[in-house]
């Protein structure tokens, strides 16, 4: 997995041929090695994937999913307004993320962070500033822009290049998928806003579908 070319690649995968049952080989390569360009470093590096190289997150998500649902013999309308509610519910904490985030300025992270401060994502804040205290601590080898270009936040080898030239980071070096405010996407169609009649329906029959508990959370 952590081979950085494809030569070392194969040579991993003749040493594992060479010491693992046939078994085992036969196993692993009609169910994993297949897609090896999804998570061997060899095919990765370089692919902006900010540290998603496995499919836990996926699982994740569709366990809270099924958390929501909690049965599985719903009918179609009350697996559709849960699925509705769940999506609501996370959209609400990562706003409620994103809220602190801005409101948020560790000044020990160093005047060089200051124009970054309430504008990136405080966790990649706290990755970069490791970065940042690397740099202080020695020579280093030379860059290969592999942490940049896999994770989307400056290197040790940029904080050095910040420092000779007494400069500060600023938000463009940082993939906007940090960014606690989004660029424009360009101007949406805005839909005609329901009436008074049409929203008081549509309470109606989503309290009608709901459990028990869902519909306290409906009234709310």
């Amino acid at each position: 997995m952590h081979s950085t070319t494809e030569s070392t690649y194969y040579e991993q995968i003749d040493s594992m041929n060479n010491n693992l049952p046939s078994s085992t080989m036969n196993y692993l390569a009609s169910t994993w090695l297949l897609h090896k360009e999804k998570f061997v470093s060899a095919w990765l590096d370089g692919v902006r994937h900010y540290g998603h190289i496995s499919s836990s997150r996926v699982e994740g998500a569709h366990a809270v999913l099924k958390r929501w649902i909690e049965v599985s013999t719903g009918n179609l309308l009350v697996v559709h307004t849960t699925i509705e509610q769940a999506c609501s519910d996370q959209l609400a904490a990562i706003r409620q993320q994103v809220a602190y985030d801005r409101s948020r300025a560790d000044l020990g992270y160093g005047s060089v962070f200051a124009p970054t401060m309430g504008k990136i994502s405080v966790h990649v804040l706290k990755s970069a500033h490791k970065e940042y205290e690397l740099s202080r601590n020695g020579t280093l080898d030379v860059c290969r822009g592999m942490l940049t270009s896999n994770f989307g936040y400056p290197c040790v080898h940029r904080f050095q290049v910040l420092a000779a030239g007494n400069a500060v980071l600023s938000i463009s070096d940082f993939d906007s998928h940090w960014w606690l405010q989004q660029p424009s996407r360009g101007v949406v169609a805005v839909s005609k806003s329901p009436t008074f009649s049409e929203l008081l329906c549509n309470i109606q029959a989503t309290y009608n579908v709901q459990h028990p508990t869902g519909k306290e959370s409906c009234l709310n």
